[in-house]
């Protein structure tokens, strides 16, 4: 594993009334880079982790991070021991929109829950969804499962509706298979914000948007270093980015701290990523840098 995999970036704090259970999210600056690479995908925790940098009040709505849903309604959700978890078991107030964005397969969908429209709301990227079916099956099996003092174990009896959401929101273009996790984000902001989804929406500028918010967020990016996150020695003249104003350390290189994440990783993907953290020379004695996040400030 690298040391950009092993060591923690950021963290970011998340408001106990919205997130249900888990309470801080971190991610590394492998994790980061992800973001800012357009041919990247992106995981759970960035989706919790960027969730977290503007889902700051409570306006009841509940959101149920990535990692509980992968027993829940995720590639774990058929394994039937997995309802000891404590989102099976957890007695704490929710609000009556439940957002819960899943992976399966390999892509990501935000599944919408209306409590009081009493309403399944599929939100699947791509135009054509395949999972409604199952993704259904799995949430009503997973409330008739919840211990009867969970919140969830109340909606059991529910007679719901299932849609696919409205029509008119933007999908992911054929061929795309990097950006799922992107627009299910987009989605998220938009609910939580109440705001009308955008059909002209561009998922690479919505991905400088999300890397400037984590890095602008984070609870102590500013100590650690952008390429291998070990605290910085301010006493050593560390260099500091011109764009995003994080910190690395002047001798930290690309090749020695920011390889692949897994030894099976896509080499065209980390290829672009390896190109995106470029470090550039912007005076001789290196006291400059910029970073190549591409983040519009």
């Amino acid at each position: 594993m690298s040391n950009s995999s092993k060591h923690q970036f950021a963290y970011y704090s998340a408001n106990e009334q919205v997130f249900f259970h888990l309470k801080e999210f971190t991610i590394s600056p492998l994790q980061l880079h992800s973001v800012a690479d357009y041919e990247a995908w992106v995981d759970g925790q960035v989706i919790d982790a960027f969730a977290s940098t503007f889902m700051t009040n409570w306006c009841d709505i509940t959101y149920i991070p990535t990692d509980l849903l992968n027993k829940v309604l995720g590639r774990f959700s058929r394994i039937k021991t997995v309802n000891k978890s404590s989102i099976y078991t957890r007695n704490q107030d929710i609000g009556n929109k439940l957002l819960l964005p899943y992976c399966y397969d390999s892509h990501w969908r935000l599944l919408v829950v209306d409590i009081n429209l009493k309403q399944l709301i599929l939100l699947d990227p791509r135009l054509v969804s395949t999972d409604t079916t199952r993704v259904v099956e799995a949430f009503t099996s997973f409330i008739k499962d919840c211990h009867v003092t969970s919140p969830f174990r109340k909606l059991k009896d529910f007679n719901w509706t299932v849609t696919t959401g409205p029509t008119g929101r933007p999908y992911q273009p054929d061929g795309d298979i990097e950006n799922c996790g992107v627009f299910c984000m987009y989605y998220l902001q938009c609910i939580y914000k109440n705001e009308t989804f955008d059909n002209n929406f561009d998922p690479r500028k919505f991905r400088e948007n999300i890397a400037h918010q984590l890095m602008l967020k984070a609870d102590n990016a500013r100590e650690r270093c952008l390429f291998c996150a070990r605290l910085v020695d301010f006493t050593k003249n560390p260099l500091t980015c011109s764009v995003c104003k994080l910190n690395l350390h002047a001798d930290c290189k690309f090749n020695e701290s920011c390889p692949s994440d897994t030894e099976n990783s896509d080499e065209k993907i980390n290829g672009n990523a390896k190109k995106k953290r470029k470090i550039i020379k912007q005076t001789s004695n290196l006291s400059v840098y910029t970073c190549r996040l591409l983040i519009r400030t």
